[in-house]
């Protein structure tokens, strides 16, 4: 189930992040009642889909599409692009 929210978590649309977010959630209860002995990622999920959620309620959008969809990028992006605070997901774009 953890590969559905691959999608909503890489949508620009912070509304799908929610949606990304109760689907982890879900599965962490699934989890928890079904397979308490066994980790099945979920808070690696959670964690990545918080990561990238950061990013979008700080810009508006993933600066590090911006060349591929012929968007101008901001100098805060750039600067931001550049920085220690940019996650590697982000840099490897």
């Amino acid at each position: 189930a953890s590969v559905l929210t691959l999608p909503l978590m890489h949508s620009e649309y912070i509304p799908d992040h929610k949606l990304c977010l109760d689907l982890v959630e879900w599965g962490q209860q699934q989890q928890q009642q079904y397979s308490s002995t066994s980790n099945l990622g979920w808070e690696n999920v959670k964690e990545f889909v918080l990561d990238h959620t950061r990013v979008l309620e700080k810009f508006g959008r993933y600066p590090h599409r911006n060349d591929k969809k012929g968007r101008e990028t901001t100098l805060e992006e750039k600067n931001w692009l550049t920085s220690s605070d940019c996650p590697r997901w982000a840099k490897s774009q």
